[in-house]
């Protein structure tokens, strides 16, 4: 992919740089701070953006907005898509507006929620899940993602250990079916 280094990058850049010891020291997708940082990231979104045009889900559930990194890759990779995302902090709402008002599109809706007052009851083409990184709130998370009927979950940071531990031991129906290459995101799947 070549990154799109448009004025909504820009914002994610510097939030992330700048601002996310504000937001519980949360940067989304973007996890970089450092040169090194930064080079894994970019190799973790090509290979997001690649994953996306091979499978071309419309309807996504995101846990985490954080500045909305996801809203940007997925502006900038599929030709048509319907986001529902949440957090608890309550500013991401802003950035939720402001990148689809740069966009001119609507097709990014913000939920101030829990990720448990939001899974209840959703499904999706596809979840990413980059919220709460607790062990104990993750496994929660892929319940109540199963009990809604997604059949596909990508799991962001999936090289920290209490989510991967949390994914693993939560009794899923999942299955890992694939890993970035730096080992940063599981695709998950029931088939």
């Amino acid at each position: 992919m070549v990154i799109v280094k448009d004025e909504v990058w820009d914002r994610l850049i510097y939030n992330s740089q700048r601002k996310r010891s504000e937001w519980n020291g949360n940067a989304g997708i973007v996890d970089g701070i450092t040169p090194n940082e930064l080079d894994r990231f970019l190799i973790k979104v090509d290979w997001l953006h690649t994953q996306l045009k091979i499978k071309r889900p419309y309807k996504i559930l995101e846990i985490g907005t954080n500045y909305g990194s996801w809203s940007w890759l997925l502006y900038n990779t599929l030709e048509a898509f319907e986001l529902e995302t949440c957090d608890i902090v309550e500013e991401s709402r802003d950035e939720i507006l402001w990148i689809n008002s740069y966009y001119k599109k609507d097709w990014v809706k913000f939920h101030h929620l829990s990720s448990k007052e939001f899974l209840i009851g959703r499904s999706g083409d596809l979840v990413w899940m980059d919220g709460n990184h607790d062990e104990e709130w993750v496994k929660d998370e892929i319940l109540w993602i199963q009990s809604g009927g997604s059949k596909e979950v990508w799991v962001d940071d999936w090289n920290w250990e209490e989510v991967r531990r949390g994914v693993l031991n939560s009794g899923m129906k999942y299955k890992v079916v694939e890993e970035s290459p730096n080992k940063d995101v599981a695709i998950l799947r029931i088939d």
